[in-house]
């Protein structure tokens, strides 16, 4: 049976976004690539929660074996749960953000996202969560929250900046996806 991978785009991104395009691409036969848009009103704390249950029940309705996050994807995958994620430069901590470049959103979904932020991940999650981190990320790296969390031997370093360029999904992303879906 063909293994499966759902892709949760970041912020501004959508279904039809440069990551989800390659993916498709170059998995085509191999992997199938369920990449819808999730909602960017995320500075309504409703909204993430939305993507969140709708990642959930993809999961469960299309058998996805792979849960596959980037920047504000890796957000809201981290907090599906139940399933193996690899997220790629993720925004572990949206509330830093929202009030400069990212959003502007209400003091009151602020601390709805703060709350959510402190949430420890399960024992799952900690020992079946991959990250890889881009060197020259210009936004944010939460690289060592990531290893204070997780499995600190589950998150690499990839050259780059935040944005994934066609050579990072296939040199780096596209691997990392097969390696993870071997186990």
């Amino acid at each position: 049976m063909t293994k499966r991978i759902l892709y949760i785009h970041g912020l501004g991104s959508s279904a039809k976004g440069s990551t989800a395009t390659i993916l498709k691409e170059q998995l085509n036969g191999k992997i199938d690539v369920i990449a819808p848009s999730f909602n960017n009103e995320v500075g309504s704390f409703d909204n993430l929660l939305c993507n969140i249950r709708k990642a959930q029940t993809i999961i469960q309705d299309q058998s996805i074996d792979l849960l596959v996050g980037s920047s504000m994807g890796g957000f809201t995958a981290l907090h599906v749960g139940g399933i193996p994620t690899l997220i790629i430069n993720p925004c572990m901590k949206p509330s830093e953000h929202f009030q400069g470049h990212l959003l502007q959103t209400s003091q009151n979904e602020l601390d709805k996202y703060k709350m959510l932020e402190r949430e420890k991940p399960s024992s799952f999650q900690q020992h079946h969560t991959y990250a890889l981190f881009a060197k020259d990320d210009e936004l944010f790296s939460y690289r060592t929250l990531f290893d204070n969390l997780y499995n600190k031997d589950h998150s690499r370093m990839i050259d780059g900046s935040h944005v994934n360029s066609k050579s990072r999904v296939v040199e780096e992303i596209i691997p990392s996806i097969e390696k993870l879906l071997t186990w």
